[in-house]
Parts: C-alpha cells; structure tokens; sequence
C-alpha cells in the first residue's frame, strides 16, 4: 500500500466514526436526558429543589429553579444542555461551570459518552452535571475509603 492508500483508508475510517456518532447522538443525548429527569424527579423531594423544571426542545435542554432572594425577587438559576453534533459533544453551561461531555466510539465500537477521555455512564453524567448546579461550590464527594 502506499501513502495514499493508507489516507484513504484512514478518510474512510473517519468518516464512518464521524457517521457512527451523528446516528447515535440523538439516541444517547435522550437517554442522558431522561436519567436527568429522573434526578430532577428525585431532587425535588428535597424542599429547597421543589421548583426545578425541565424545559427545552430536543437538542438544547433546560433545567431551572428558583433560588432564596429578597422576598419579592427570587432569582432563576438555569443550566442548559446541548447537543452538538458537529462537534461529537454535548456541552451543559449554569453561568458558572460548564461540563464537556464527548460523544466517541468506545474500544468495543459502541457509541458512548466520555468525560476527561474516561467512559462514562448516563448516571456518572448526570452527576456531573447536576452535582455543580445543585451544590455550587461543595465539589466532588470523595470516595469512600477502604476498610483496612
């Protein structure tokens, strides 16, 4: 093979990556958004979390609340969710952190969902995502050390 047959090769590789992830983008954004539903469900037992709604069209999402003010000026905090196709990402923005999600095709050729280049699962982004949101400035939970 020479040079020029291995560009090819390598172009035609890329693009059914790039086809492979434009088909599956929708299927994974819906399910992410229906894990997140499912935390806003449970999030809203707790009293201070009884106003979050969800709202948005099919590839921008929205997720809001109203947070302690003044009396008479409660405030709206909101993070949305994006998917962007083009870019293989689903990108979520609450005004203060923003959470890059990549959407790649994984070693067992399955489309899947990474974040930092780790494989990640809907509820593992789900966190991710809401965590920073619901709790502004506590940062991950440590995990649990190990009994010796």
């Amino acid at each position: 093979m020479t040079w020029i047959d291995d560009t090819e090769k390598h172009l035609a590789d890329i693009t059914k990556r790039d086809g492979q992830i434009r088909t599956d983008a929708d299927v994974l954004f819906k399910g992410l958004w229906d894990e997140l539903k499912a935390n806003v469900a449970d999030a809203r037992r707790i009293t201070r979390f009884a106003s979050l709604e969800t709202n948005g069209n099919p590839e921008a999402r929205i997720i809001k609340m109203q947070v302690p003010g003044p009396v008479a000026m409660p405030r709206e905090k909101s993070v949305r969710i994006s998917l962007m196709k083009d870019e293989h990402r689903i990108v979520t923005n609450d005004g203060v952190v923003d959470v890059v999600i990549d959407i790649d095709v994984c070693d067992d050729g399955v489309t899947c969902l990474k974040i930092n280049g780790s494989q990640a699962s809907y509820a593992e982004v789900a966190i991710a995502i809401l965590r920073p949101f619901l709790y502004p400035g506590i940062g991950p939970i440590p995990a649990p050390s190990s009994a010796t």
